[in-house]
């Protein structure tokens, strides 16, 4: 049996004999809120869950491999088990006095399930907590380990989510679903596989730069590229530097059109500083597309069921946010605080040097009072 400590040993405790063997209850996730279950929930529409991990749409949810298991509180109770490992295999904590250890633990089960039930489901009460627990087991720990003295923690989140759309109609909130992106691999795939709005978009496109295209046309000859949210890719190979503009003022056009677009930026306008400071600040020239696409508040880039993030809209953008440890003060800081502050915040606490932040200011560690 490889040696328990390691990350080796780990991985063959995850094998699904030693995974499900000594531990039945990770067979089913079940609900742990107050009965019933679904008065914790009472706006949640359990019909527009994704089902496409095998869960099921609501509890219990069968947990049938280790795969499913990570969509799962179990799967940040694992991750919560690997990283006591990591600081006791590495001795985490104990080294002189400034030389810190840097300890970065994700924990990303919140993310799949929130995804699959979205934030108004018992799923996600649920889940939270118990992450709830799961953390208090790591702090306990690292306090049994190193000391609170020897602590600093900064707890937060990498973005929100978006309601289920069919939880804000229920609410009076517009909302709705977008597709924009491809169910089907480029490679394989024709125009015909692609969502109704991305068939008109590549039609009316083609047609504006007068090219013939139909619905068996390959993908991998289609004038428009692909979309990752929030940006459009136009097919550089098939379209010389004219035609990008002109395609890019025509999109643009044409999606400022369609119900449940809010806004469309040209790479030439992010460039140029004409466009929104959230947009400018997640721009790279190398990485994002031709056109970054914004939705409506309440709109998802999502058909069908479950919900997503990537929009610069409050249930997106605020998360929480929590620091504790050595020196800091219990209390409650009301204003507003900008996450990109976290990075000049570490940077003066681990006494490094740092240039060029976006917020170059350390976030408040004092409570005000």
């Amino acid at each position: 049996m490889p040696p328990t400590g390691s990350r080796r040993g780990f991985n063959h405790e995850m094998s699904p004999n030693t995974f499900f063997g000594g531990h039945p209850e990770r067979q089913e996730w079940s609900c742990s809120l107050p009965p019933p279950c679904e008065k914790s929930c009472p706006e949640d529409v359990p019909t527009a869950h994704e089902d496409s991990s095998g869960l099921g749409r609501s509890f219990p949810h069968p947990v049938r491999d280790v795969g499913v298991a990570l969509s799962t509180p179990s799967g940040d109770e694992l991750l919560e088990s690997l990283a006591e490992r990591v600081v006791e295999a590495h001795d985490l904590g104990h080294n002189r006095a400034g030389q810190p250890d840097v300890l970065s633990i994700g924990f990303s089960s919140t993310d799949y399930f929130g995804h699959l039930f979205g934030p108004d489901s018992c799923e996600v009460a649920d889940g939270y907590k118990r992450l709830d627990q799961t953390l208090a087991r790591l702090l306990t720990f690292l306090e049994k380990r190193v000391g609170k003295d020897a602590l600093f923690l900064i707890l937060t989140a990498d973005h929100g989510v978006t309601p289920l759309p069919e939880v804000s109609l229920k609410r009076g909130i517009p909302a709705g679903r977008i597709e924009l992106g491809e169910s089907t691999r480029r490679a394989v795939g024709r125009i015909g596989d692609l969502s109704p709005l991305r068939q008109r978009m590549e039609f009316e496109l083609a047609r504006h730069l007068g090219v013939r295209e139909d619905a068996s046309t390959p993908l991998t000859r289609t004038l428009i590229l692909g979309y990752r949210e929030p940006s459009l890719y136009l097919n550089h190979e098939a379209l010389d530097d004219r035609q990008v503009r002109s395609a890019s003022s025509f999109l643009k056009s044409y999606l400022l059109h369609v119900e449940g677009i809010g806004g469309v930026y040209t790479s030439r306008e992010i460039e140029r500083g004409k466009a929104p400071e959230s947009v400018r600040l997640s721009w790279r020239a190398d990485r994002c597309g031709d056109l970054v696409i914004i939705l409506e508040p309440g709109w998802i880039e999502m058909g069908g069921t479950g919900t997503t993030h990537g929009q610069p809209y409050e249930d997106d953008a605020w998360v929480p946010l929590l620091v504790w440890g050595a020196g800091i003060e219990p209390g409650v800081v009301s204003t507003t605080v900008d996450m990109a502050r976290l990075a000049p915040t570490l940077a003066a606490k681990l006494g490094l040097e740092g240039a060029g932040f976006s917020r170059p200011e350390p976030l408040p560690l004092s409570p005000q009072r």
